[in-house]
């Protein structure tokens, strides 16, 4: 399967002891640096020459012959001096910095040369890219001065040319485009060259959550101050004014709870957005460690209540055939929920529910990750406090008020603790069957309340047998 995710997006070669020339991938209307290097085809990209230091410098930015039909270079004249982006010299390469194209059988680019005189340090020269056909474009950046003593080319800069997403061609990567993907959702046998209406993003021959994954890297691409999602090494500082939160919290939406190591409990996703609408949202749970306890991540089918399942997608109003649940993306241990709503935006509140089951004594924070990874949303953990029941035991051992053993105490708790969990089983299954219009078509009302009477039966007789 190929993989167009990328890492690494800015390209530094250091020219002199006291300079450095950087070449960046930017905006081509605002030149605001994008912090990419996978380019989606139909696009265009601007590279940016910069130099900290005001030194004399030329060199040039080629593209060879192997590679002239996946990419392609332009340089800028529009004769406007006013506008700084307007020619492919920058104000800070000085008055008479110029650029001069070259096209030989072997390569075709250009070479940059700043002013002799009025340079100064900032952005020289900008070059326009437009991809022509998937797959890497490698760039040679050369150093004139260095290119007698250094093997050339002094830098190589590789570009991935990645499919489009905007597949209606509006400009934008919207819900238009999302309507493309869920006409082919789940498809197989997708062949080149049209890879099922070039939905199959990773062509892998299928189209499912690697697709959705990929297309959700440029959701609202064409849009204002649109920018990828990128993958850093540490987590980002947290958004200056969230609009959208999301939380995973327990059945009382506390954020941090004890819990007895071996006792499961049923866990939420939820959402709360302030002035915002949220149509889409691909989440998944983490565990901070994966061998203090596990996620049940299989799928919950009210058609087959007893086929152990436990997740699933509560979002309101949504599109039923975007649904995913299932192991993590970042982590296998994790889950991920994935789910869009062309009905509307999606309600607050509880958006999916899975079942966490402790194993050890620790402490474990579930962590969310947002696959959109937009920077108006904030995100919040869960933590677990994970204890053994014997513990508990021995931190009440003694006696009592009025004399009453604390054997006797410890049993009544944990028989309370048990019909608490009924109770909080009974009224799940009662929201279950009110919430679930398609549960209601396949189970009549009278033998849904039968099979919440036995589960409040069989718990009786366990408690009477403890």
């Amino acid at each position: 399967m190929k993989k167009w995710f990328v890492l690494s997006a800015v390209f530094i070669a250091v020219m002199s002891a006291s300079a450095a020339i950087e070449i960046r991938v930017c905006d081509p209307n605002d030149l605001r640096p994008l912090g990419i290097d996978e380019i989606m085809m139909g696009t265009q990209v601007s590279l940016v020459v910069s130099s900290d230091a005001n030194d004399l410098w030329s060199g040039g930015l080629f593209i060879h012959d192997a590679h002239r039909g996946r990419g392609v270079l332009r340089a800028r004249h529009s004769g406007d001096p006013n506008d700084p982006a307007g020619s492919s010299c920058l104000l800070a390469a000085g008055d008479r910095a110029f650029v001069r194209a070259w096209n030989d059988s072997l390569m075709s680019g250009f070479d940059l040369y700043t002013d002799d005189y009025s340079r100064g340090t900032g952005n020289w020269f900008v070059l326009d890219y437009t991809p022509l056909a998937e797959g890497d474009c490698t760039l040679h950046f050369y150093d004139h001065s260095k290119s007698f003593t250094v093997a050339d080319p002094n830098l190589p800069v590789s570009l991935q040319n990645s499919p489009t997403r905007d597949w209606n061609a509006n400009g934008t990567v919207d819900l238009a485009d999302y309507a493309v993907l869920a006409s082919r959702w789940m498809a197989q046998d997708c062949r080149e060259p049209d890879w099922c209406g070039g939905v199959d993003l990773d062509r892998d021959g299928n189209v499912g959550i690697v697709d959705l994954l990929m297309f959700a890297d440029y959701w609202l691409w064409g849009t204002p101050n649109w920018h990828k999602p990128t993958k850093p090494s540490l987590p980002p500082p947290p958004p200056q004014n969230p609009d959208v939160f999301y939380a995973v919290v327990d059945p009382n939406g506390l954020a941090e709870v004890s819990i007895p190591v071996g006792q499961s409990i049923r866990l939420y996703l939820d959402k709360t957005t302030l002035d915002r609408d949220v149509y889409v949202f691909s989440l998944e749970v983490n565990l901070s460690d994966p061998n203090l306890g596990w996620i049940d991540h299989t799928e919950y089918d009210p058609n087959d209540l007893f086929a152990g399942g436990t997740a699933e997608i509560l979002a309101t109003p949504r599109s039923t055939f975007f649904d995913y649940w299932g192991p993590g993306y970042m982590q296998f241990e994790g889950i991920q929920f994935v789910a869009a709503s062309f009905n509307g935006p999606i309600n607050d509140g509880a958006i999916a529910s899975f079942v966490y089951t402790p194993t050890a004594v620790g402490t474990v924070s579930l962590e969310l990750i947002d696959h959109l990874e937009d920077n108006a949303t904030e995100r919040r953990s869960l933590v677990l406090h994970q204890y053994a029941v014997e513990e508990q035991q021995m931190m009440k051992s003694g006696t009592g008020e009025g004399g009453e053993s604390m054997m006797f105490s410890t049993a009544s708790e944990t028989e309370s603790i048990s019909q608490e969990t009924v109770d909080e089983i009974v009224l799940q299954l009662e929201t279950i069957y009110e919430e679930s219009p398609e549960l209601q078509e396949t189970i009549n009302e009278k033998d849904w309340q039968e099979f919440i009477d036995a589960v409040k039966a069989s718990a009786d007789v366990e408690r009477l047998e403890y």
